[in-house]
């Protein structure tokens, strides 16, 4: 998909027998954690397909497709760049880079346009929770174990802009998501007319539905 002047590669997958233009289908936009788009994100996106789902992979870094950022440090870098406590610039950088996978997935003519959503996992959920409240157009986002309590300006989220539910799913010991600072943010949440769910599972950890993860 295209990002300005840039052009961001993706992985489109979906049963061709399934989806056409004839009978188009709900779309799933996957965004990845910080490494970059990995055989987890991979298999995520066949799970989707299998369910018939057209699911593509947004590409945040610009990084070719089969690159996976090897060393934590590294990976700190590329988020520093979209993730920083209380900078919504660098919040709306992100959610716009997401949107760009949105927009061209929809353009699709075996999409349904009407019913696309986004799941995005560890720093790919932070980017879901930034669409949400920087009031991007989405029917439904997840945000899997992404944090939730770095950035808190709601004031995009309101009535008339607001995309559809968000649905936030954490670890109960999640130590970036607990005590005062969840609880604040929640209610700052319900200062608004939209629709929002959150579940959390009692004695799991952060990064919980990796493979081998937390759980």
């Amino acid at each position: 998909c295209s990002f300005g002047e840039d052009m961001l590669p993706g992985a489109l997958i979906y049963d061709a027998a399934v989806a056409t233009a004839d009978a188009p289908k709900p779309a799933v936009v996957v965004v990845p954690a910080w490494g970059g788009y990995t055989e987890y994100e991979l298999e995520r996106q066949n799970y989707f397909a299998l369910k018939g789902y057209v699911t593509m992979s947004a590409n945040i870094y610009g990084l070719p497709l089969e690159y996976v950022v090897p060393t934590r440090e590294e990976r700190g870098g590329y988020v520093g760049t979209y993730r920083a406590e209380n900078d919504d610039t660098k919040a709306e950088l992100f959610a716009d880079k997401i949107m760009a996978a949105v927009t061209a997935v929809k353009a699709l003519d075996f999409v349904d346009s009407s019913k696309v959503g986004v799941i995005g996992f560890c720093f790919g959920g932070t980017g879901v929770y930034n669409m949400y409240r920087t009031g991007k157009d989405i029917q439904a986002g997840v945000s899997m174990h992404g944090s939730m309590v770095t950035t808190r300006d709601m004031s995009a989220v309101n009535s008339l802009n607001a995309p559809g539910k968000l649905l936030m799913v954490s670890g109960g010991e999640d130590s970036g998501e607990e005590g005062a600072d969840l609880t604040t943010h929640l209610a700052d949440l319900s200062k608004y007319d939209v629709a929002w769910e959150l579940q959390r599972f009692s004695q799991v950890l952060h990064g919980f539905s990796e493979w081998g993860g937390n759980s």
